[in-house]
């Protein structure tokens, strides 16, 4: 069973929106193409459903992939203009517990209605990449966290492709996605800063 625990202390588990924010820029680099940096990425959900034993969220928004947050270079590290755009909601996100702790990890964090739009070669074409998005969960205790940050991460490495019902003439067949991004949520009072969060596995 998952279990989200509530921010600032206590074990009741949490209900309230769920935030990652990032803690190294986040990468977006198509196939053969060129590359985008986007400097200021954060994602937000609805309120946490826990449904047959674990953890589910839908993403509602996102903020930073836009044309004046993310900076792109061509294949020859020359600037280019851009747009990266998320088509969200994001739905389905789940967070599996990971048995066999590959990589030290201790869990997954799947978003399987991950859709970003770019604009690529001067806005000649419009690409939209369309798949499962996964990342390593690892927990505010796990030493082998990939960011010295005291917060729980998930570290996003992952290949997505081109959505086939998208427009043609797009020159990449597929796009890769790299970041650290860590839990927050809201305090229990509704005020204040948000918090580190922990997600916590539990038999039952």
């Amino acid at each position: 069973m998952v279990r989200a625990l509530a921010p600032g202390g206590g074990f009741n588990p949490y209900i309230g929106p769920l935030y990652l924010v990032q803690l190294t820029p986040l990468t977006i680099t198509p196939e053969e193409w060129g590359s985008f940096t986007c400097e200021d990425v954060s994602m937000a959900t609805n309120t946490i459903a826990y449904i047959a034993k674990n953890l589910v969220t839908n993403f509602a928004s996102i903020r930073g992939f836009a044309d004046d947050e993310c900076s792109g270079t061509d294949v020859n590290g020359a600037p280019i203009p851009t747009t990266v755009s998320a088509q969200t909601p994001w739905s389905g996100g789940s967070i599996p517990f990971d048995s066999a702790h590959i990589g030290g990890r201790d869990g997954e964090y799947v978003i399987p209605g991950f859709k970003v739009n770019l604009w690529l070669e001067n806005y000649t074409h419009l690409c939209t990449f369309k798949g499962e998005l996964r990342g390593d969960l690892f927990n505010i205790t796990n030493p082998a966290r990939p960011d010295a940050d005291l917060s729980t991460q998930v570290r996003i490495d992952q290949v997505v492709p081109r959505d086939p019902a998208g427009a043609g003439g797009c020159p990449a067949a597929s796009m890769r996605v790299q970041g650290i991004l860590k839990f927050l949520g809201a305090p229990a009072s509704g005020g204040g800063p948000l918090l580190p969060m922990i997600i916590t596995y539990v038999s039952g």
